[in-house]
């Protein structure tokens, strides 16, 4: 299995598939076919110790410099203490919760980013594909309980 794995990530099969499907799911939903934001929450992301989750700074400039675009960093003011909502959190949270149903993002830890990426949108291939196939809005399953 891992064979054909490595031979539709090298083809970049994996990748075409999930901007198709991203599209038609965008399209599904009234939405334009690319997105022109983007969400990223350091302290959901979970990687090994020998990975930085810092986004200030060299990021910052990476991202101006190589992509053209903003990154706009939003922090808790100096003088809050405890928990508070910042804006749009919850599709952070929501998106990572789903990707992680998939069981090996859940458990595994890849010491190669290229093969979590690839496990990343796999998980994102599955969901994509889940949405478009239903005909209507998500329902939770019902609890099955066994005597």
């Amino acid at each position: 299995m891992y064979w054909y794995f490595q031979q539709w990530e090298a083809a970049g099969a994996t990748e075409a598939l999930l901007t198709e499907l991203r599209v038609k799911a965008r399209r599904q939903a009234d939405r334009a076919d690319e997105p022109t934001a983007g969400i990223i929450d350091s302290q959901s992301v979970k990687g090994a110790d020998i990975v930085g989750q810092g986004f200030a700074g060299r990021l910052v400039d990476w991202a101006r410099d190589t992509l053209r675009t903003t990154l706009e960093i939003l922090r808790k003011p100096a003088d809050q203490h405890g928990f508070s909502i910042i804006s749009r959190r919850w599709a952070v949270e929501r998106t990572l919760a789903w990707l992680t149903a998939c069981r090996r993002l859940a458990h595994d830890y890849e010491r190669d980013p290229a093969v979590s990426e690839a496990i990343i949108r796999w998980a994102a291939i599955a969901g994509m594909a889940r949405r478009l196939s239903r005909s209507g809005p998500a329902r939770r399953q019902a609890k099955i309980v066994c005597a």
